[in-house]
């Protein structure tokens, strides 16, 4: 299976903000591509662009986050303030709220 581009990606502001770059600043998406019965606003093009970045810059994140709690599942341990402490750190990087 081929590898997809390597993150983080970030959004191209010179695009007007619909074209998803890879680290290489080579185009990884294009939120803006049309088909000739419809147009979406550039607003929407802008938030999808924003959402796609931030879901996959936090795949890792979210993954491992995944596992560590699965582990203490399978394990029939569940510290609760540690699995807590581990939801709220990967949610404040997630959304960068950071505490």
């Amino acid at each position: 299976m081929t590898e997809h581009t390597k993150l983080p990606w970030k959004i191209d502001e010179e695009l007007e903000g619909e074209v998803i770059l890879g680290p290489d600043d080579c185009m990884v998406a294009d939120c803006a591509i049309v088909d000739m019965s419809s147009r979406r606003p550039q607003e929407v093009n802008k938030a999808n662009v924003k959402f796609i970045v931030k879901a996959c810059n936090s795949h890792h994140i979210l993954l491992g986050a995944c596992e560590r709690v699965l582990r203490a599942c399978k394990n029939s341990v569940l510290p609760r303030d540690i699995i807590r402490a581990d939801m709220e750190n990967v949610i404040a990087k997630v959304t960068g709220n950071s505490k």
